[in-house]
């Protein structure tokens, strides 16, 4: 996994939109299903301890809601 700060996201993902030419709402899309599956792979790992799980989406300020919208539609599928 790599962590990026604000800026270094923004500027990728400017490039990805206007350069490349994908869509925006593409790219939400797919980084909300990689957060999806890694945490379903860590909540299936919990459930087979018996343990029951609730997963709450936050998000901040800027373009984090469409990111956490998307993530909360693909887990609540």
């Amino acid at each position: 996994m790599l962590a990026l700060t604000r800026d270094a996201a923004n500027r990728i993902d400017d490039y990805l939109i206007h350069t490349v030419g994908i869509p925006r709402d593409i790219l939400i899309e797919h980084a909300a299903s990689g957060v999806v599956r890694a945490c379903v792979a860590f909540l299936e790992s919990k459930t087979k301890e018996g343990l029951s799980c609730k997963v709450h989406v936050f998000a901040g300020k800027g373009m984090n809601g469409s990111d956490a919208f998307a993530c909360a539609r693909l887990m609540y599928a």
